[in-house]
């Protein structure tokens, strides 16, 4: 074949890339690396039944120059490359899609667990003494986690427990006793050396009481140790509206500073962004460290979500009270996708824990402050059970 039949041949057929690849790059292309600019013809012949050969194949014509440089195999290879790129990430999605979405009968069982749960708080009398106040925040939590796991379809060897950690606000007089920031300074973990716990705005204390492990009996969750997460102040130069939250350890302390909730698919990955944000010393890398691998046998998937009071028209902005965590024993890489179709259904269960926890007296919060896990014991197994 000649140059110029390979080039007529080559503008007939330039909407089908398999015909071009087909030719050889001698026949069809000068030996330049050059980009070469091929025009197709704005009139294409027709067929007898007055459709244009390879129609469907071929684009529109826009009326301007094609340019391609190299060899004629590209083209297709190229197009080739990025349709495979597109099925690809077609397919990944599907798959991260099919692996978040709940099994059947899922919708079932959360109408289920939430009328439960509404006949449950409208069957609690208006003032609750503190065991049973305590009590109920417990069954809340045991409702949260049910959710979750209805939601995983995880077998019976995956465990779920719950957690409430309160916002203590360490600059006002609530807590001025000497005792109670002795206590806090003590528990408080992931703060930098020789920081006094006064120079934060606050911290998240763990409330012990307030803890569950999903086991049905709603007992607090003995796995857990008392600890306190630092919040830090506000520079006074920031905006009111957009809080910097690069200083903020990932967890609950980012969830509360942000109020945004946020899910973790393992604890390695609160310590992944210690390490790899200079804002943290080595120091506060090594003591979140240690309280991940603390609890790494029963705490690695992470649930952190914002809790608020009763909402109050004449208040304005409502800032958050504290955090409840839901965790499972064992680790998720679905847990973010997963939660994008789970974080609007825990939504108005955090609420009514929220009103819940709202309702605790300072004076039973201080205590347990003072006594760590030494809070006072009770009865945790009471005659009242509650079926989610």
């Amino acid at each position: 074949m000649s140059r110029g039949q390979a080039g007529t041949f080559l503008r007939n057929s330039f909407c089908c890339p398999f015909l071009v690849a087909a030719l050889p790059s001698s026949a069809c292309w000068p030996a330049t690396s050059a980009p070469i600019l091929i025009k197709t013809s704005p009139q294409p012949t027709t067929s007898s039944s007055g459709q244009t050969p390879l129609s469907r194949a071929r684009p529109p014509y826009s009326g301007q120059p094609r340019c391609y440089s190299g060899p004629a195999s590209a083209a297709p290879l190229w197009v080739q490359n990025l349709s495979n790129a597109e099925t690809n990430g077609e397919f990944k999605a599907s798959l991260r899609a099919l692996f978040s979405m709940p099994g059947r009968g899922f919708l079932q069982r959360y109408q289920e667990i939430s009328l439960a749960s509404v006949n449950f708080m409208w069957s609690l009398p208006q003032s609750l003494p503190l065991a049973q106040l305590e009590h109920a925040i417990r069954v809340r939590l045991e409702c949260i986690c049910q959710v979750v796991r209805e939601y995983d379809r995880e077998g019976s060897g995956v465990g779920y427990g719950g957690n409430v950690m309160l916002y203590v606000d360490t600059t006002g007089s609530r807590f001025a006793s000497a005792v109670v920031l002795a206590a806090l300074q003590e528990r408080t973990v992931c703060i930098e050396t020789g920081v006094a716990i006064t120079n934060l705005a606050g911290v998240l204390d763990l409330q012990l009481p307030l803890s569950i492990r999903s086991t049905g009996s709603f007992s607090p969750d003995t796995n857990l140790t008392a600890m306190a997460l630092p919040i830090p102040r506000r520079p006074p130069n920031e905006s009111a509206t957009r809080r910097n939250v690069d200083n903020v350890i990932p967890g609950a302390p980012y969830a509360f500073v942000s109020e945004q909730a946020l899910v973790f698919c393992n604890q390695h990955e609160l310590v992944n962004k210690v390490a790899s944000n200079r804002l943290f010393s080595s120091v506060v890398l090594h003591q979140l460290s240690e309280v991940v691998a603390a609890q790494a046998a029963h705490v690695q998937a992470l649930i952190c979500i914002p809790l608020y009071g009763a909402a109050r028209p004449e208040a304005g902005h409502r800032a958050p009270i504290g955090i409840v965590n839901i965790h499972r024993n064992q680790p998720d890489p679905h847990a973010t996708a997963k939660f994008e179709y789970l974080a609007p259904l825990l939504v108005p269960l955090a609420q009514s824990l929220g009103n819940l926890v709202e309702q605790l007296p300072w004076t039973a919060i201080l205590k347990t402050i003072r006594e760590g896990q030494e809070y006072e014991q009770y009865d945790h197994h009471p005659t009242q059970h509650h079926e989610f």
